[in-house]
């Protein structure tokens, strides 16, 4: 019984770190594309300009 406990601990614990990655991973793909979006932006502008 303590085993089992032990191994959903662990499994939930690698889960959750998982998630966190993923989280951050997605939060820094989200800053890029809008920093690429905005720049992007600013140089249609100076062509237009």
């Amino acid at each position: 019984m303590i085993i089992l406990s032990l191994a959903k601990a662990f499994v939930a614990k690698g889960f959750l770190a998982q998630l966190r990655k993923n989280v951050a991973f997605a939060r820094w793909k989200i800053a890029y594309s809008a920093i690429a979006g905005l720049s992007g932006c600013i140089y249609q502008n100076h062509l237009n300009g």
